[in-house]
């Protein structure tokens, strides 16, 4: 009879660590693709909170300087690009992913404000065109090339390079842009 109960004890021992290694697995699956910061209070009741970049809004980091972005992979909005908007808030910008690195021109019809172009390969940035005008001929259309082959382009409005002190080699980190 103690076998069995000595039995019963390692089937129940067993069991819960099973189950704890469920729980910790099923966690680190949901939160390890998102940082998270903890922050505890003393003598109160624990507190979470997520840090700010646990927010599901797609964004890039270069340096000190974070922006939201809207993200834009079909051909159709990669062509459409921002033509049309009359604004962009201070705080974002608009993120091309193309499929496959490559010199890819951009140009302004139909643009209605300055902006910042930033050319980015290999999780770094290559080159960036500053305080692009929005003026347009297209008699005579002005295009925007990087040097290099590159993955990503990032438009900010005009000012954001100079602002984030943003230069060539800066590395850029991209957050939620699936």
């Amino acid at each position: 009879m103690q076998r069995q109960s000595g039995n019963s004890k390692t089937k129940y021992v067993f069991s819960l660590c099973a189950i704890l290694a469920v729980i910790l697995g099923a966690g680190y699956y949901i939160f390890s693709s998102r940082p998270l910061s903890f922050q505890y209070e003393l003598f109160s009741d624990v507190s979470l909170s997520l840090d700010e970049e646990a927010d599901l809004t797609p964004y890039a980091k270069i340096g000190d300087s974070k922006i939201s972005v809207e993200v834009v992979k079909d051909n159709e909005s990669i062509r459409k690009g921002l033509s049309g908007r009359l604004s962009m808030e201070e705080d974002r910008g608009m993120l091309f992913v193309f499929s496959i690195p490559g010199i890819y021109r951009f140009w302004m019809p139909d643009m209605h404000f300055p902006i910042d172009i930033i050319w980015i390969a290999d999780g770094k940035i290559i080159g960036a065109e500053k305080n692009v005008s929005p003026e347009f001929n297209p008699a005579s259309p002005r295009f925007y090339t990087p040097t290099k082959p590159i993955q990503y382009v990032l438009e900010t409005n005009a000012g954001f390079v100079e602002a984030g002190k943003i230069k060539s080699g800066d590395e850029v980190f991209f957050y939620n842009i699936d």
